[in-house]
């Protein structure tokens, strides 16, 4: 164990090897072994003395073979004592591949997630690594109303209880659970505020909610233009600013074509209850907006998504607008076969 881990290539290898063997017991001693190579070589490199050291919130050393290393360990069963570690570090890796692997392989079959989450069964430091992951699965893609009901659903004790204690994430968590409209029980409203409200970060973050809430129904308020079009190099900044001056409940039709606008600008976007056509020719907006956009614009008829640097993770999502019946995809990295899973109904234009 002298030498730097194996690369990607080693982890490929071994993984196509536990593929080829499919008989029970043979496949899953193979799996085993493979497994515990990888974990003591990703241990021992990154705890040797003499080695660069590894941030505690940031990329190890290793992280180009971490990604392979994550889809291998996903579906398999190991001892809780010898993965915690490595588990902490994929809840530290901001790639999309690798923290992804912390969620189940399918629906009814819990995974690292769910096992070191309070309550269960390898979860022994009262939900600290349950916070990180969180933590990195929030600001990834999974900032969405499915992910917010499955942890109020199941986890919502334990986010209360670590709020409580003050940890921000969860304070986040709850902030959004009541922006969102997630808990519907009353007294379970006024309990999550009580906890917001018990400490210094929670009451903070609480009363910039209840701000937000008072700004959008001014921002909802009918009146305004029923169409707008951003300037050429507009920013988020830019774009907050402006719907953040009046009223624009009326708007239907909103341009920000060529404009420097990212995905973060969605959270903007989604408060506008009439938009019905927008066009983001040509932006930085991403598969995270996308996401966002697909849960909240259920009115959205025209959608504009000409050179930005969407994929097919965000584009299958807008498989649930309903309302959607134009929609631009010329120069993104859509997939043909993306391209035949997104139906959108009789009246809908392919992309030219």
């Amino acid at each position: 164990w002298g030498h730097p881990p194996p690369r990607p290539a080693s982890s490929t290898v071994s993984q196509g090897s536990v593929s080829s063997h499919s008989s029970g017991g043979r496949s899953l001693k193979i799996k085993v072994w493979v497994v515990r190579i990888c974990l003591r070589s990703l241990s021992l490199a990154c705890r040797r003395p003499g080695l660069t050291a590894v941030p505690s919130r940031s990329r190890s050393d290793y992280d180009d073979w971490r990604p392979s290393l994550a889809s291998l360990l996903q579906p398999i069963p190991f001892p809780k004592e010898e993965l915690k570690y490595v588990i902490q570090r994929f809840a530290e890796d901001p790639r999309q591949e690798v923290h992804s692997c912390l969620l189940s392989v399918r629906a009814g079959k819990d995974g690292w997630f769910q096992l070191y989450s309070p309550g269960g069964v390898a979860c022994d430091d009262d939900g600290e690594l349950f916070a990180s992951m969180v933590h990195i699965l929030m600001g990834s893609c999974y900032k969405t109303k499915k992910f917010l009901l499955s942890l109020a659903e199941n986890k919502l004790g334990p986010c209360m209880l670590l709020a409580l204690r003050g940890n921000q994430t969860m304070v986040e968590i709850l902030c959004l659970m009541l922006e969102y409209n997630i808990i519907d029980n009353n007294d379970t409203q006024l309990q999550i505020i009580s906890t917001l409200e018990s400490t210094g970060v929670g009451k903070r973050m609480y009363e910039q909610l209840c701000d937000r809430q008072r700004e959008l129904k001014e921002l909802q308020r009918k009146g305004g233009p029923t169409r707008l079009t951003l300037p050429s190099k507009s920013t988020d900044a830019d774009l907050a600013r402006l719907l953040s001056s009046g009223s624009f409940g009326n708007l239907e039709n909103l341009s920000l074509a060529f404009t420097n606008v990212t995905s973060a600008c969605a959270e903007h976007l989604i408060k506008l209850p009439s938009l019905k056509q927008l066009n983001l020719w040509s932006t930085q907006f991403g598969d995270a907006g996308l996401r966002l956009l697909s849960e909240h614009l259920t009115m959205l008829q025209v959608l504009n998504l000409c050179e930005t640097p969407v994929t097919d993770a965000g584009l299958l999502a807008l498989s649930s607008m309903k309302s959607l019946c134009s929609l631009n995809m010329n120069s993104t990295k859509l997939s043909a076969d993306t391209y035949e899973d997104l139906k959108l109904g009789p009246d809908s234009k392919e992309p030219s």
